[in-house]
């Protein structure tokens, strides 16, 4: 690999889960990158063919001497704009195919010529089953958006669930052995929810958990994952930095709690979590290992006081 160069991997973007690019560089530092523009760069080369494909027809039938039915293949453009573009977008150039190929079509035949009729009627009939077929790939993609959303999203806190959080740290995890950048895991415990839930309700406990979520995305820097990992505990993959950006990260946390308060019965309920990090080892390319690590310095958080965190300290 050329030294200093730029490595770029796909995270979710931990406050909206969009997917993003983000820079991770030699040193282990990570910077925003450019967003995923791929798709609008498809859609914007099928609108142009769409477009080049009417004009293209158009003035090739303007060109010919002779009648020659050439407007039916204006309907061409909008089956293609169908393919990739909005309903909206897909109408329009319905529409231009549908404008163009009557006067075309008047000056190859009559106006009121049968042959002109057949050729416009192809135009609207194919424009019109573009438009549906634009409107029904947009509402299936709409649908598959909103279970993959359903399938990754946490429903309560709406951050990542366990499952798609292990998946991209275990990426993560296998994809830095190329430049080593230094990474790790964190567990997070909300103090005290059981006594919330039953003391003030399950809604007051839930109330709880979507504010620590709100913190946590808050405190994570960009390229960090964050999820939760089920009932009162939450995980975040780090990555980029070193140790003392880890430990700076948990105290951002810490100190975000403090100030988070849950309106419950009687008056507001201060929120404080317990932490546990653990740093993956040089050769570790999974989460698990570090997982324990970071569970066992969590529960020394919560032996000593809770409202703290706790690094472990096993070196590699």
């Amino acid at each position: 690999m050329k030294s200093g160069a730029n490595q770029r991997f796909r995270a979710h973007n931990t406050i909206g889960g969009d997917h993003t690019n983000v820079d991770l560089r030699e040193d282990g530092t990570i910077s925003p990158g450019r967003r995923h523009f791929t798709t609008a760069r498809a859609k914007m080369i099928v609108g142009v063919l769409a477009v080049l494909w009417i004009v293209g027809v158009s003035l090739l039938d303007r060109s010919r001497d002779e009648p020659v039915a050439l407007t039916s293949l204006l309907s061409i453009g909008p089956v293609v704009a169908s393919l990739a573009l909005a309903p909206v977008v897909t109408a329009c150039s319905a529409l231009l195919a549908l404008g163009l190929s009557i006067p075309l079509g008047a000056g190859d035949f009559r106006f009121w010529s049968t042959q002109h009729f057949v050729d416009t009627g192809v135009v609207v009939v194919i424009g019109g089953l573009s438009v549906y077929i634009s409107i029904l790939r947009e509402r299936s993609m709409q649908l598959l958006a909103l279970s993959e959303q359903r399938a990754t999203r946490d429903g309560l806190t709406g951050i990542l669930n366990r499952r798609a959080v292990f998946e991209i740290g275990d990426r993560l995890a296998e994809w830095r052995h190329e430049i080593r950048p230094p990474m790790a895991l964190m567990m997070i415990d909300v103090d005290h929810l059981k006594e919330v839930n039953d003391t003030y309700g399950h809604h007051a406990g839930d109330r709880m958990l979507t504010a620590v979520a709100e913190c946590l995305t808050t405190a994570l820097r960009a390229g960090d994952v964050i999820g939760r990992y089920g009932g009162d505990e939450f995980v975040a993959v780090l990555i980029g930095g070193g140790r003392d950006d880890f430990d700076r990260v948990a105290e951002r946390i810490i100190d975000l709690m403090h100030d988070a308060e849950v309106p419950v019965e009687g008056g507001d309920h201060v929120v404080s979590v317990s932490i546990g990090i653990s740093d993956l080892g040089p050769n570790e390319a999974d989460l698990q290992p570090a997982l324990l690590r970071a569970d066992r310095a969590l529960y020394e958080s919560k032996r000593n006081g809770r409202g703290r965190f706790t690094r472990d300290d096993q070196s590699f």
